[in-house]
């Protein structure tokens, strides 16, 4: 493969617009000091005078060796290359793939020679051309209690042998910590953008506060006890309100029940308990504005209701957008079972009857056994019996169930002290608060006469749709006006390094970052409602601040350079989150679409 001047150019033009490089540029010209030659297997490499930055004889197969068994948080390259390292590394997080290129010329030869658009799209890689440039990075990008993995090529080292000392000793530093995020904050951002069109046009669960009092209502859990006695449900499904978890449905259908509510709160794709299952069509679904869009999608059912969650960060912006928007709130407690039974009491279901909740590995089990609840592995623990007699094996997040049960009861019997709540699971852990009776007996003393669930004739509610429409364009300002900032950032950043790197540091107002804190607390300001998404960026936003106002000449150069770096935390955990946002509304935008096509008859 020979060296691209059409290659190169259209590299350049992909990399001007993103933040891929760190200053200092390299030369926006080729140099005749590096130079594509073939390999034995006739594969490019490139090569720095007479050396070889590459294997000569298999080049792939040598970047294949070098990153096996590479571990660490951070990874960081000595050399680029043609790119093979980067195109093989996954690192765990991606936005820690660090590259150190001590030569400008063979990366102006690879921009001829690989097209940088596949291989570094929608990858959090950054490259450097100086030590200090590499310094300043690992302090962005690693924190203290990450390790750090090494990719050195033997062919890189014995070229540069001068700098491999200098490159060790740079990347032991590390930097202020990152903004952490739950594992599950990008999928709950994601979802809940991508529900928020439909989220708008129809129904809360608040519709169906108490029109449910007096009745009785079981909520059927996936614990394996609920084989024991879901068969029996039959007989009385007519005096009874069924509260379904999607776990169970699959056991229903082939039963011959259908359930009145599903309940169904899980993030992740979960949408195979659903799909095409016949027993639906008559149940209503309760989700929640995070749920996955491919459940609600997939059930078979037409009537939908939603609820909000507590903690959603976007909920909370349209909340604090519209001190009048009201959406039922409930505390799902950690489950989709624990939802499932805060929702059947805001519903006034009496008495309230909990089967399958088992809690514990019953007979060794997790779930009711059927094709689509797979054993798990998981961290053990401990919990009281049902019936007394001792001690069963469990799971921690069981555990933290069982532990919201107990408090809740004492909060909501509080509430509504005629409540009766009842544990029918006939296994598993015991729950404090509940009364403990078998099924049989649950049906002769509380399910007497038959029951129905209402029809609720709801209209979408036009003041909320216009709710969303506003909050969707504030939502949009925000975004352009973030892109224009985090822009004037990253330059200003690139200048602060590239004075670093010329060791010209003084302690003046060009090379403090207090400018753009004042950027950013503006913006912070400007778009105050939205707060509930960025709680983390903002804190740390003003912890940083205290800092820049208390800073003495000594150690001046550390300190900015510490700034600086949890400015760039502050600025990535911002961009994260729209990343994400911005996500969700593509997907509602294509779902809208497949939607209309399928309406019109159209392919």
């Amino acid at each position: 493969m020979s060296w691209s001047p059409a290659l190169f150019a259209r590299n350049q033009a992909y990399l001007r617009e993103r933040h891929y490089i760190v200053m200092p540029d390299p030369p926006a010209t080729p140099s005749v000091g590096a130079e594509i030659r073939p390999a034995a297997n006739g594969k490019p490499t490139v090569w720095l005078g007479t050396k070889p930055l590459e294997h000569s004889g298999d080049p792939d197969a040598e970047a294949r060796h070098l990153l096996k068994g590479i571990k660490g948080e951070v990874h960081i390259h000595f050399g680029f290359g043609l790119g093979r390292l980067v195109n093989l590394d996954r690192a765990r997080n991606l936005a820690n793939l660090i590259i150190y290129e001590p030569s400008p010329e063979v990366w102006l030869a690879a921009m001829g020679v690989c097209d940088m658009e596949a291989l570094l799209k929608g990858r959090g890689v950054v490259i450097c051309f100086h030590l200090r440039s590499l310094r300043y990075l690992v302090m962005r990008y690693r924190h203290r209690k990450q390790s750090v993995g090494l990719v050195i090529p033997p062919t890189y080292s014995a070229c540069f042998p001068d700098l491999l000392d200098l490159f060790h000793r740079s990347v032991q530093i590390w930097g202020p910590a990152p903004i952490d995020y739950g594992r599950l904050y990008p999928k709950i951002v994601k979802n809940t953008a991508a529900n928020l069109a439909r989220f708008s046009e129809e129904p809360g669960c608040e519709h169906w506060y108490q029109r449910l009092a007096g009745k009785p209502g079981v909520v059927l859990a996936a614990g394996p006890s609920l084989e024991r006695n879901i068969a029996e449900l039959k007989a009385v499904r007519d005096r009874v309100i069924v509260f379904a978890i999607a776990r169970t449905v699959s056991t229903l259908e082939r039963l011959g029940l259908t359930p009145d509510f599903v309940v169904h709160v899980e993030t992740q794709d979960f949408h195979h308990l659903v799909a095409g299952r016949e027993n639906l069509v008559d149940a209503t679904l309760l989700v929640p504005d995070q749920v996955q869009p491919l459940f609600w999608q997939s059930f078979g059912g037409s009537r939908r209701f939603w609820f909000v969650s507590k903690t959603n960060p976007i909920c909370n912006s349209i909340k604090n957008f519209d001190p009048d928007y009201k959406r039922l709130v409930i505390k799902t407690g950690g489950s989709v079972a624990t939802a499932a039974f805060y929702l059947a009491f805001c519903f006034g279901c009496q008495p309230l009857i909990l089967m399958g909740q088992d809690l514990a590995f019953t007979h060794g089990r997790q779930y009711l056994p059927a094709p689509e609840n797979l054993h798990y592995r998981t961290v053990t623990c401990e919990v009281p019996a049902y019936n007394g007699l001792g001690k069963l094996v469990s799971q921690t997040q069981y555990q933290r169930n069982l532990e919201w049960y107990q408090h809740s009861v004492q909060v909501l019997g509080r509430m509504d002290p005629n409540r009766e709540f009842i544990n029918a699971t006939e296994g598993g852990a015991a729950i404090e608060g509940f009364q403990q009776m078998s099924w049989r007996e649950v049906v002769v003393r509380k399910l007497r006469q038959p029951v129905s669930v209402p029809e609720l004739d709801v209209a979408p509610v036009a003041s909320e749709q216009v709710l969303y429409a506003r909050f969707y364009a504030r939502l949009r300002d925000a975004f352009d006006q973030y892109n224009l900032i985090e822009r004037q950032f990253q330059r200003a950043e690139s200048a602060f390094m590239a004075m670093m790197i010329g060791g010209r540091f003084e302690m003046t107002s060009a090379h403090s970052p207090a400018r753009q804190f004042a950027v950013l607390g503006e913006w912070f300001q400007q778009f105050k409602s939205l707060e509930p998404l960025f709680p983390k960026e903002w804190d740390r936003l003003r912890k940083m601040s205290g800092q820049l106002t208390n800073l003495g000449e000594e150690n001046a150069l550390e300190v900015y350079c510490a700034l600086w770096t949890g400015l760039a935390a502050v600025y990535y955990g911002i961009r994260f989150t729209l990343n994400e946002i911005e996500e969700g509304l593509r997907l509602a935008r294509e779902a809208g679409q497949r939607e209309a096509h399928g309406a019109t008859g159209e392919g």
